[in-house]
């Protein structure tokens, strides 16, 4: 190892490349995540080679642990030593320039984006350390290498200080860019700086989603204009649509402009929109047919209320030409170097602050929040200390007192966690003191929560901030509370610091309360209203109270959560802007309607959140109404309320890279969420006691979720009470679905079953899917008696079904199975199949393994049947793919017609008749066979005849198929084919692989088909 280290350290004095800074990375890569190790790196040139070729190549981590090792190595003498100190000083200064390099990218310097340093570790003749130089020579060679990176580190860490000091000039001077963290001002910065370099350039959704917290209007328009009028005679626009908009409709022929062809007007035409129209929005986007089409969609409101074909094509034309009046779409801009920053194309701060003062001031002036100044004083922090578990009643209480204005926004509230950094409650702190004309009320919730760097900086900074008199609008009368815990009150800075802004504790909000309020401020328009006014139709026209929020929750899984999701959103494309924009082909990624966001982590992770979204932030020229699905797992216990909070009362997540999801007016927010008996049964209770205005000190929190709309899944056992007492449900409560009850698989196995209850003669029954049987409570008694599980949930009762429904439509498909061939020969054999199917079914669609989350609810007599697979029977009876023959698994029958366990003898059910048996021994069925004394070839001819695989052939000679196997291989594969989800279990090494691999190279019958994907998830894997 000494000799070995010694030797790298000579390679690496003698011919190492450092690189710190940006080596080949995205300009715009999280700055948060950057960390030394990704800015430094060495590089072993070749001889004669200058540059850094393919040699091998050290991380930083690397170059540490070399580094240790040295340490722990004493010197063979003055050489080592020397090569040992060069090594290290030159190591020690590349990391010192690598953190003010990250220093300085994370405070946003455009023009240090891309910067990096390369130098050669020796310092010589020719620029290379050369082994014949004296020691005095590489001295110096070495001392200039050190002086030129201390000049480097001096030139960078100047810089820095040079632009935090701009920063904090221009957040001052700029009220609304204290509205954005350090990245999102660098993607503002940059994405603006493009537009104006370029005036085709196509804003991405994100950039609307942050530019929302100043104007919640904004589109690329607004933009454009405020662009125009915000900067002067800096920016210059180049119009290339010089033709004047008619207000009369006029016949335009289709020659009459080069910017446009004959296709494209027709393709705009085919979608419904007069010539006229097609013409005038070509000529308002500058021949780009996208835009129009977006701008005719834009205007198709007042198509609709034409009232006559003339009228509407008029309406349309005369829309489009006001809005180019108004709006001046699309033109390429012509730049002038003062609007961006220095060698970069990102717009300099000054800039953006005018843009964003000028799209704040293009909105109508908010309403003054209340104050209680008998119990709260102005121009002062008020600290509130109350429990945890009553904190988001304490800020709702806040904002309750004026019922008619909009929920606060963002802006207006910053949630703490240990994760909140220094710079967020900076700006928080700014925004609060320098609100203009102090009409906001500003809330920093659970700042106890701030770590005790953050806490004590904050505080500093807020101090600071207050003396100067810059940061402080006139008359200092800014509205400020912050709320604590009394759970961390003896241990928190932030606590102990704004003790003397103390104040009594204010009358706190019910839950019942607070959820009324939360409810009135989710109700949108409904579809009705909405058509009487010009806005777009919201999602939450589809929600049975026209709420943009709804929890939908159940006591466990598989109650119809998602079933009752996927029925509104079926309903989405309904909705007429949905309609349009269907038709819109704008060579972009596709915009789904239906969103689904998992929630799967122990803690909510805003930024594995925002990777789903974030790509699906829309563009405000198509105006979607859209479902997003959070989807919330039972193993969710930490960040869920602050998450939610955020995104559905302030309006807004972001990720630690800056980009913005906003909550927008159109979009209807939907939680999936599973409350187990237990926990369902402590939530009320806690409940009760709040609303009744008790004490809950010391009680378990109060989540979130409790205070949004919500409605319950029943059980089929539940649905059934109410259908048998005839109480009407509550509006919204999903029940039996009506299309599922006359689907044409739970017709089948109703009517079956119906029939074999009442003792009708099976053998001449033929289901015909168009009759519809019976009623929603009738269908339910009969699968639930049949199901085998005395509370079945719907996704049980469904995989039952479907599992019965494709055994009785293989049966009726099967010639053998038809009355015509067997006649009188085998009376009631349909009734024998019958029952049999029922027992298949109630074993397929039935878990295998004992549920311990119920265990634990001590309703464990409901897993009767819920039995460890080797230890049950399993009587299987396939009506095999060629439509004229069936195979019998495991079936024993006695004379006199008892189905038995092989094994044990004992008796499972009075299964025939016994004429039925003597007849089908007669006819030659083996069912007193022992299986286990098949052969393999036999057993690969009967796997075959149920799988449809015509040439039999054994895939692997050397895989010992037992009987178990066999049942196993045919257990996956009809569940397979019902749609019900299998999940194998098993000790390492029992043969869990080679059974599907087997079953996967039997099915494939060695056509080279791939129908296996194998993904290993190993012990310990979490995410």
């Amino acid at each position: 190892v000494e000799v070995s280290s010694f030797s790298q350290v000579e390679m690496i004095n003698s011919r190492g490349l450092y690189q710190v800074g940006s080596f080949g990375r995205d300009d715009n890569k999280s700055q948060s995540g950057l960390t030394t190790d990704d800015c430094v790196k060495l590089v072993i040139v070749a001889e004669g080679n200058e540059t850094a070729g393919s040699g091998k190549v050290y991380r930083l981590s690397d170059l540490l642990d070399l580094q240790s090792k040295l340490m722990l190595i004493s010197g063979r003498g003055d050489q080592n030593r020397n090569e040992v100190d060069a090594f290290v000083e030159v190591l020690d200064l590349a990391i010192t320039l690598a953190n003010v390099y990250i220093k300085i990218r994370k405070a946003g310097h455009d023009k240090y984006l891309s910067w990096k340093r390369e130098f050669r570790c020796a310092k010589g003749s020719g620029s290379r350390y050369r082994h014949t130089l004296d020691v005095e020579s590489r001295s110096r060679g070495l001392q200039r290498l050190l002086d030129e990176l201390n000049r480097d580190v001096e030139e960078l860490t100047n810089a820095l200080l040079r632009w935090q000091e701009q920063v904090e000039h221009f957040r001052s001077r700029h009220y609304y860019l204290n509205y954005f963290t350090t990245p999102q001002l660098l993607i503002l910065r940059e994405q603006l700086g493009r537009l104006v370099c370029n005036g085709r350039y196509r804003l991405p959704g994100e950039v609307f989603a942050l530019l929302g917290a100043v104007n919640s209007d904004c589109s690329l328009s607004v933009v454009t204009r405020v662009l125009s009028s915000s900067c002067g005679s800096s920016y210059q626009l180049t119009d290339t649509a010089t033709t004047t908009w008619s207000s009369s409709v006029e016949s335009v022929p289709f020659h009459s402009s080069p910017l446009y062809s004959e296709s494209d007007i027709r393709h705009i035409t085919d979608m419904g929109f007069p010539a006229d129209a097609a013409v005038a929005a070509l000529r308002a986007s500058n021949g780009d047919l996208n835009a129009a089409v977006v701008l005719c969609l834009e205007r198709g409101l007042t198509i609709d209320r034409a009232d006559s074909e003339q009228d509407r094509d008029f309406a349309v034309a005369l829309s489009l030409s006001m809005a180019h009046e108004a709006d001046a779409p699309l033109h390429p801009l012509r730049v002038v170097d003062p609007l961006l920053s220095d060698e970069t194309s990102y717009l300099s701060l000054d800039t953006l602050g005018r843009i964003l003062q000028e799209l704040a001031s293009s909105i109508r002036r908010l309403p003054e929040r209340s104050f209680l100044s008998d119990q709260f004083c102005l121009g002062e922090p008020n600290l509130l200390v109350i429990p945890h578990n009553e904190i988001i009643l304490g800020i709702l209480s806040l904002y309750m007192r004026d019922s008619q204005l909009s929920l606060p926004s963002a802006q207006e509230v910053l949630m703490c966690s240990s994760n909140t950094s220094l710079e967020e409650v900076s700006l928080f702190w700014r925004r609060a003191l320098r609100d203009p004309d102090h009409r906001r009320l500003f809330c920093l919730a659970i700042a106890d929560s701030l770590s005790y760097e953050v806490s004590r900086k904050s505080w500093e900074e807020f101090y600071r901030l207050i003396q100067n008199r810059e940061n402080v609008s006139p008359g200092t009368s800014y509205k400020l509370v912050v709320i604590c815990s009394t759970e961390n009150e003896d241990k928190s800075y932030m606590v102990d610091a704004l003790d003397p802004y103390r104040r009594a504790n204010i009358p706190l909000p019910s839950v019942a309360e607070a959820r009324s309020y939360l409810r009135q401020k989710f109700q949108r328009l409904s579809a009705l209203e909405n058509s009487l006014g010009a806005s777009p139709t919201p999602a939450a026209s589809l929600d049975f109270e026209n709420s943009s929020v709804r929890v939908v929750r159940s006591r466990r899984a598989g109650d119809g959560k998602s079933f009752f999701i996927e029925r509104i959103a079926e309903r989405l494309s309904c909705i007429p802007q949905n309609r349009f924009a269907s038709s819109l082909v704008l060579g972009q990624v596709d915009q789904p309607l239906h969103i689904v966001v998992p929630l799967h982590d122990q803690v909510v992770n805003t930024d594995t959140v925002l990777e789903t979204l974030r790509p699906l932030s829309p563009s405000p020229d198509v105006s979607l109404a859209r479902l997003i699905h959070i989807d919330v797992l039972p193993s969710v216990s930490e960040g869920l309320d602050t998450f939610l909070f955020a995104l559905l009362v302030l309006g807004q997540v972001s990720n630690s890279e800056g980009y913005v999801w906003r909550n927008l007016p159109n979009d209807l927010y939907v939680v999936e969420l599973t409350t187990p008996l237990q926990h369902d049964r402590q939530r009320r209770l806690r409940f009760a006691a709040v609303s009744q205005g008790m004490s809950s000190k010391g009680q378990t929190r109060i989540p979130f979720v409790d205070f949004l709309p919500s409605v319950g899944c029943s059980s089929p056992a539940e649905a059934q009470d109410f259908l048998a007492s005839g109480t009407i449900p509550r509006i919204g409560d999903p029940d039996m679905d009506e299309r599922e009850f006359r689907n044409s698989n739970f017709q089948r196995a109703f009517q079956y079953l119906d029939l074999f209850k009442t003792g009708k003669n099976l053998d001449s029954f033929t289901f015909n899917a168009r009759n519809v049987d019976g009623n929603h409570l009738a269908c339910l008694q009969t699968l639930r008696s049949n199901c085998g599980i005395r509370d079945p949930s719907w996704a049980e009762i469904k995989h039952f079904v479907n599992f019965l429904s494709s055994q009785l439509r293989d049966c009726e498909n099967n010639d053998f199975c038809r009355p015509e061939a067997y006649g009188e020969d085998l009376p009631g054999f349909k009734a024998f199949v019958l029952k049999l199917m029922i027992r298949m079914s109630r074993d397929f669609a039935t878990r295998s393994l004992d549920s311990q989350e119920e265990i634990e609810l001590g309703l464990s007599e409901l897993f009767e049947l819920r039995r460890r697979w080797e230890h049950s029977p399993h009587p299987y009876l396939f009506f095999n793919e060629d439509r004229h023959s069936v195979t019998f698994i495991e079936v024993q029958i006695t004379r006199d017609g008892r189905l038995v366990d092989p094994r044990s003898g004992q008796v499972l059910e009075e299964i025939m008749s016994r004429d039925l048996s003597t007849a089908l021994h007669t006819q030659g069925f083996r069912l007193q066979e022992n299986y286990d004394n098949w052969s393999k070839d036999r057993k690969l001819l009967e796997l075959c005849k149920v799988m449809g695989v015509e040439n039999v052939c054994d895939p692997d000679e050397t895989y010992e198929l037992t009987m178990d196997n066999v049942k196993k291989i045919l257990a996956i594969q009809m569940r397979f084919r019902c749609g019900i989800p299998v999940i194998i279990m098993g000790e390492t090494g029992c043969g869990k692989t080679r059974l599907i691999r087997y079953m996967c190279a039997l099915q494939s019958n060695f056509t080279g088909a791939k129908n296996m994907l194998l993904m290993k998830v190993h012990g310990g894997i979490t995410r």
